[in-house]
């Protein structure tokens, strides 16, 4: 998995962008039925891709030298996510 997610992060440039653009949040899989890969229905569970995709976004922050410049935005959208 971690494989794939450096893969779909590191070709899809608007992709990048984004997952910098989170910088300082948590990131949870919100999966009611998934306790390894999500927060589970309790928030008990593991969320496995939520610590991977923060851990890729420090990994790509170091590398690239990024800096933080505003709220996290999906693509083509002008409000903020958070």
């Amino acid at each position: 998995m971690k494989t794939a997610l450096h893969a779909k992060f590191t070709t899809y440039p608007v992709l990048q962008d984004f997952l910098l653009s989170t910088a300082g949040a948590v990131l949870v899989e919100a999966s009611q039925n998934d306790k390894f890969w999500g927060a589970g229905r309790h928030g008990d569970g593991e969320n496995k891709l939520g610590q991977m995709l923060m851990e890729l976004r420090s990994e790509i922050a170091q590398s690239t030298n990024w800096e933080p410049n505003g709220s996290p935005r999906l693509p083509g959208s002008a409000a903020p996510l958070v």
